[in-house]
């Protein structure tokens, strides 16, 4: 086709292309995932003009290692995909383009899905703000129901804050730990309302509480209520768990 011919022009020998439907062809290029995989990248020959396409292999890779559905990592993704030219379609990637452009939309195509590829840095560069920002979108939704203020100081000391308190004949502290550091501040937190003798009731949501070091685990153990080891187990037992809590306080009270 003479239109793909014009990659051959700029790219030569580089770049190769296969015809997998009627108008739509594999494009292969020197261009490759951390794994040595090469991308997945296609030209389509619609009636209005050319479209590269990734026919959703960019994201089902991702998907492999790194859950995206949360709405705080779909706005980045949409970020990315907006502001490198790209449309994200039904779990495709793709981008517009016409003959006198297609190399170098071609090259750009890549660099798109080179950082949609790498967005799972999500893991372990924003791990602590992905884990705040996925319990708050459950608190927020899910839990719309309770009376949950969030942010809450019970002694006025900026130094021992909650970080969501159920409204309930006693007071449920519910304490966000994804570290050493946070574990410890819980702790201490804790140990000061107890100190001040106020009445309350903890849950600890963790982030994955085997991360943390064996003697903050254990503090954390015995000086909270209730921990959850993991967000999803939170998720999936708070209901249950809050009736229950729920429950026991309006008969104790």
């Amino acid at each position: 086709m003479k239109t793909l011919d014009r990659l051959n022009d700029q790219f030569g020998s580089l770049v190769s292309y296969e015809q997998v439907e009627r108008d739509l062809y594999q494009v292969f290029a020197p261009m490759y995932h951390e794994d040595g995989d090469m991308f997945s990248m296609y030209v389509d020959f619609t009636r209005s003009g050319i479209l590269l396409r990734d026919c959703g292999f960019t994201l089902m890779r991702v998907s492999y290692t790194f859950d995206i559905r949360s709405e705080r990592r779909m706005r980045i993704l949409n970020s990315i995909v907006a502001r490198n030219n790209g449309i994200l379609r039904a779990g495709e990637l793709q981008m517009e383009t016409d003959v006198t452009t297609l190399a170098n939309s071609l090259l750009q195509f890549g660099n798109l899905i080179a950082k949609v590829s790498n967005i799972d840095i999500l893991r372990t560069e924003g791990v602590h703000s992905a884990f705040y920002d996925d319990l708050k979108e459950f608190v927020d939704t899910q839990l719309a129901n309770y009376r949950i203020q969030a942010g809450v100081l019970p002694t006025n000391d900026v130094d021992f804050v909650v970080d969501y308190a159920v409204e309930a004949p006693r007071p449920l502290f519910l304490f966000a730990v994804n570290s050493d550091d946070k574990a410890l501040r819980t702790v201490i937190s804790c140990q000061e309302f107890h100190r001040r003798e106020i009445s309350f009731r903890s849950i600890v949501v963790s982030d994955s509480i085997e991360k943390l070091s064996q003697y903050h685990k254990r503090q954390i153990l015995n000086a909270t209520d209730k921990v959850f080891p993991v967000l999803d187990d939170f998720c999936e037992g708070a209901f249950s768990f809050l009736s229950r809590e729920e429950a026991t306080l309006l008969k104790r009270a």
